[in-house]
């Protein structure tokens, strides 16, 4: 992996540059943190600069997985426009719209849905598409009380 450092000048106290590849003890860069907190212009600049959109922490995870539970819309079109792959299965065998049923994320649901690579998901595997537990997101929908995502 090429190390590259970013200039963020507005992160004031903070040192302003740092490697988009430096992995935490969770093994996440900081794309995966950007969107998890749901922040835009960091996951955009990130992006810029060549963070990886697809990069897995520990866990199996992707930014996409992170931003999809967490309910960040905008950083969902963001990522799923800068060619995220809806289909990269966790750890624990789940998908982004796995993470965004179970956390009852209606709209992001909707926008994972009309992507087209999540159409052809559904299209073409979803009799395979369980987690470890043997749960489809109709499953982690309804088990957690998301009545408008089972809808």
């Amino acid at each position: 992996m090429k190390m590259m450092s970013v200039k963020l000048p507005y992160l004031s106290g903070l040192k302003s540059y740092f490697s988009i590849f430096v992995l935490s003890v969770a093994g996440m860069i900081a794309l995966h943190y950007a969107a998890w907190q749901g922040k835009v212009e960091p996951v955009r600049l990130l992006l810029e600069h060549g963070s990886p959109v697809d990069e897995k922490a520990d866990d199996g995870g992707t930014a996409l997985h992170l931003a999809s539970q967490h309910g960040h819309y905008d950083v969902v079109n963001m990522l799923l426009v800068q060619h995220a792959d809806p289909r990269i299965v966790n750890n624990a065998h789940r998908t982004p719209i796995d993470s965004a049923c179970e956390f009852g994320r209606f709209r992001v649901v909707e926008l994972l849905i009309k992507s087209s690579q999540c159409q052809e998901l559904l299209k073409d595997q979803a009799d395979d598409m369980v987690d470890n537990e043997h749960t489809t997101c109709l499953h982690l929908a309804a088990r957690n009380g998301h009545t408008d995502i089972v809808k």
